[in-house]
């Protein structure tokens, strides 16, 4: 109800926004309105799949929900996308209806690992990983553009060795990964070296 998403059953109801930036639970959060917000007969949440496996789009939408618990009748949208493949994460915002909002508003957006605390969270408005902020309002504040979230590409990782010896009979190496060998690769007779697809061994130095 309360505009988190949760990968965990602990504290997933709570509206304590601030939890999004320390370690008390709920942990791994996505939030793209964290707030103690109120879905009453005018309202909707709801979630559907569609596409494909592996590139399924997952979408979370709190639709037309009061924008907070007592004295208000101004409403919200918003909608979370998770993309399946590429681990993007999206928050989409529609916009906010009514004039009266509560003055104890104060929400929080952004994502957050299950560790928890200062680098393991990402404030979406600023994209700091180590400053929260828990104190955003509807009535000002209210996101005018959308959030994206892209992994970090994953880089490239080269083994280095000096030297490597396969002497062993009936010995077999993988190779699953890229290796440098600084120095001299020796395969003896009965020993067996393989190279995964799409991976390499490169001897860049040569020792007589």
């Amino acid at each position: 109800t309360n505009g988190i998403l949760t990968f965990g059953s602990s504290g997933a109801s709570s509206n304590a926004n601030e939890n999004l930036f320390n370690t008390s639970t709920p942990n791994s959060t996505i939030t793209p309105w964290w707030d103690y917000l109120n879905a009453d007969g005018s309202a909707a949440i709801s979630y559907k799949t569609e596409g494909v496996a592996p590139n399924r789009v997952f979408t979370a939408e709190w639709k037309n929900i009061l924008t907070f618990f007592n004295v208000a009748n101004a409403r919200i949208s918003f909608q979370l996308k998770l993309y399946e493949g590429s681990g993007i994460i999206e928050f989409h915002y529609g916009n906010v209806s009514g004039t009266k909002h509560n003055n104890s508003e104060g929400a929080s957006i952004g994502i957050q690992d299950d560790v928890g605390g200062s680098g393991h969270f990402i404030e979406a408005t600023t994209g700091s990983t180590t400053t929260g902020i828990s104190d955003l309002k509807s009535d000002t504040n209210w996101p005018t553009v959308n959030y994206r979230f892209s992994p970090p590409e994953t880089p490239a990782f080269t083994e280095q060795f000096h030297h490597i010896a396969i002497s062993k009979t009936g010995q077999t190496v993988n190779f699953d990964i890229d290796v440098e060998i600084a120095g001299f690769l020796t395969i003896s007779p009965g020993a067996t070296l393989v190279i995964s697809e799409g991976k390499t061994v490169s001897i860049i130095s040569v020792i007589p």
